[in-house]
C-alpha cells in the first residue's frame, strides 16, 4: 500500500518500466557547491538539452555561469531534493515575468509573499511561494 501525501505536501512520481509509483517527498534547500557537479551532469544529458532548447555548456563555462547566479543576491536558487538525493534545481528572478506567467498558466498561484520568509539570513529578497491550486 502506498502512502499518499497529505494536503499541502508535494510528491514526486517516477516511472519504473510500466509501473507508476509514488516516490519520496520533494523538498528544497539552498544550493551547495557539490550540487553544481550534479547540475553539470544533468545539463549534459541530450534529453535535457532538447527540452531546455539550450546547448550543453562545457565544464568551465557552466561553473562560471553558476558562480554568477549564486553571487547575485536578487536571484533565488534552490536545490530540489527527492528524499535525500539532489534531483535538480529551481532558479527564480523576480523580474522574469515570463516565468510568472508560465506558473499561472500551469495552475500555480502565490501562496505566500514575504521578505526572508524561507531563509535564516536576512538578505532583503522578497520570496514568493507558489502552490498548485487544487481542483
Amino acid at each position: 500500500a502506498s502512502t499518499l501525501p497529505r494536503e499541502g505536501e508535494v510528491s514526486c512520481v517516477e516511472t519504473n518500466a510500466s509501473q507508476l509509483m509514488l516516490s519520496e517527498m520533494v523538498s528544497l534547500r539552498r544550493v551547495e557547491l557539490d550540487d553544481l557537479l550534479l547540475f553539470f551532469e544533468h545539463q549534459s544529458e541530450p534529453e535535457a538539452n532538447a527540452m531546455a532548447a539550450f546547448p550543453a555548456r562545457d565544464h568551465d563555462t557552466f561553473m562560471s555561469h553558476w558562480q554568477k547566479i549564486l553571487a547575485d543576491e536578487t536571484v533565488i536558487v534552490r536545490s530540489v531534493l527527492v528524499g535525500d538525493d539532489v534531483g535538480g534545481n529551481i532558479v527564480s528572478w523576480k523580474s522574469n515575468s515570463a516565468s510568472v506567467r508560465v506558473l499561472g498558466k500551469c495552475g500555480f498561484a502565490v501562496d505566500l509573499k514575504e521578505s526572508d520568509s524561507l531563509c535564516t539570513t536576512s538578505d532583503g529578497v522578497e520570496e514568493c511561494v507558489y502552490r498548485l491550486a487544487s481542483g
